[in-house]
């Protein structure tokens, strides 16, 4: 895969392929943000969009939502 950020840079992109390897991934996420846990999925609001805009060069698609925890908020990337 290729992305801008700013210049582009070739990288490597993986997905799951197995439960096992699903089933993993939530471990790790779960355990570094035990937050997710009680998070709230909500839309985002208007300066957390015009962060996540700054930061990549091509146009977000509607609907844009965050994960809101007792400590953190979180962007799907």
């Amino acid at each position: 895969m290729f992305l801008s950020v700013p210049d582009p840079v070739r990288a490597e992109g993986r997905g799951f392929r197995t439960q096992e390897q699903r089933d993993k991934f939530w471990k790790l996420l779960l355990d570094k943000y035990p937050g997710l846990r009680k998070g709230m999925v909500r839309p985002a609001r208007a300066n957390e969009i015009s962060f996540y805009w700054a930061t990549i060069p091509f146009d977000i698609e509607e609907p844009f939502f965050a994960i809101e925890t007792p400590t953190d908020v979180l962007w799907p990337i």
